[in-house]
């Protein structure tokens, strides 16, 4: 009997797992290549990876988060080197950006020590940096930080009193 194509529901988790691991490490490694426009494209598209399952939860993929995570140390500190030592500003802005979104994945996914308190001086000191562009996306991630921790504390706050209604 003929062997029929597997459809994509049917493909193993496992092969997914590998070829999202390659494809993240691929991207993973962009981060220093030689272009600045290569550079900073893959600092956005780990953005666009990142908001896909932790805004929009279209699947509840555990291999893709997992492997997701395994890696996010390596691209956390890729960024934070884009950050820190990139010569264009657009790149340092991307890199910004996407640190910024993966903190919040962190945040969101409850990941152990939260990179957040890792880079908040980074970003301080980046809210002083020579291009404006930089500077406003420092300033902005600090603020969506800001705000997280506020709607974290306020639900934590409603919680207690919830608790103790009658």
């Amino acid at each position: 009997t003929p062997s029929e194509s597997p459809s994509s529901s049917s493909v193993p988790e496992m092969e997914f797992t590998t070829l999202a691991r390659a494809l993240l490490v691929c991207l993973n490694g962009r981060l220093l290549d030689k272009s600045p426009v290569v550079r900073a494209r893959a600092a956005y598209s780990v953005v666009q990876v990142i908001d896909s399952p932790l805004y929009h939860e279209k699947t509840n993929d555990s291999g893709f988060h997992a492997t997701l995570e395994t890696l996010l140390p390596q691209i956390l500190n890729r960024l934070g080197d884009r950050i820190r030592l990139d010569e264009k500003a657009t790149v340092r802005k991307a890199a910004i950006v996407a640190l910024s979104k993966a903190s919040l994945y962190c945040q969101h996914r409850e990941l152990g020590e939260s990179s957040m308190e890792n880079h908040i001086e980074l970003l301080g000191r980046l809210c002083g940096d020579a291009s404006l562009t930089s500077r406003k996306a420092a300033a902005q991630a600090l603020t969506d930080w800001l705000l997280l921790q506020h709607e974290q504390s306020n639900n934590l706050n409603e919680g207690n009193e919830n608790k103790y209604s009658f």
